[in-house]
């Protein structure tokens, strides 16, 4: 967060320098003659312009770099979640241990039940279908050990999907529908 305090100094750098600039400006104009006014701050303002040009870029510069960094942050955060589809809903729903019997019985896996931080339904309740299991892992190893352990699903109805954003998941299926190779190769819908 010490980019975003970096980017708040530059601003309010700015907009001081800004304002400084302007009142000389300003001061020249009615103190000078008529004859010296017009070249005079005709090259003054060429060089706040160059000036202001250059802060500002380095102000996108910095925004870009800012938004990289939450980008990463975020992403980091996204991997340590997958959905689960297909697992049956029960008027007395417990989310966890449902998926746990999966991690244990169905995926062979024994430890990756205590690594669960955070597991509930999300989407509407519908009659034709059941709702998604979003669950978060508290570490990576864990959530790719369940993600590698997926091919054991195969011949079940319960399938485990990555958690990813919107936007990705846009550009994914853009490139899905656009590819030349046969739908059987990129099912993930």
């Amino acid at each position: 967060m010490s980019q975003l305090s970096d980017i708040q100094k530059v601003q309010a750098k700015l907009g001081q320098t800004f304002n400084k600039r302007m009142a000389e400006l300003e001061a020249q104009l009615t103190t000078s003659t008529a004859k010296d006014t017009v070249a005079k701050v005709a090259e003054e303002f060429r060089t706040f312009r160059e000036l202001m040009f250059s802060m500002l870029s380095l102000l996108r510069q910095q925004i870009s770099d800012c938004v990289h960094t939450v980008d990463i942050i975020e992403t980091s955060h996204r991997r340590k979640a997958l959905l689960i589809l297909g697992l049956q809903e029960s008027e007395v729903d417990d989310n966890v241990t449902a998926v746990n019997n999966i991690l244990t019985k169905k995926m062979a896996l024994t430890n990756s039940f205590h690594s669960i931080s955070a597991c509930y339904r999300i989407g509407a309740r519908g009659e034709e279908h059941h709702r998604r299991l979003l669950v978060w892992f508290s570490n990576v190893a864990d959530r790719n050990a369940v993600w590698n352990s997926k091919s054991k699903l195969r011949r079940s109805s319960i399938a485990v999907r990555e958690a990813q954003a919107s936007n990705l998941r846009q550009s994914t299926t853009a490139f899905r529908d656009a590819s030349p190779l046969d739908p059987r190769w990129h099912n993930y819908r």
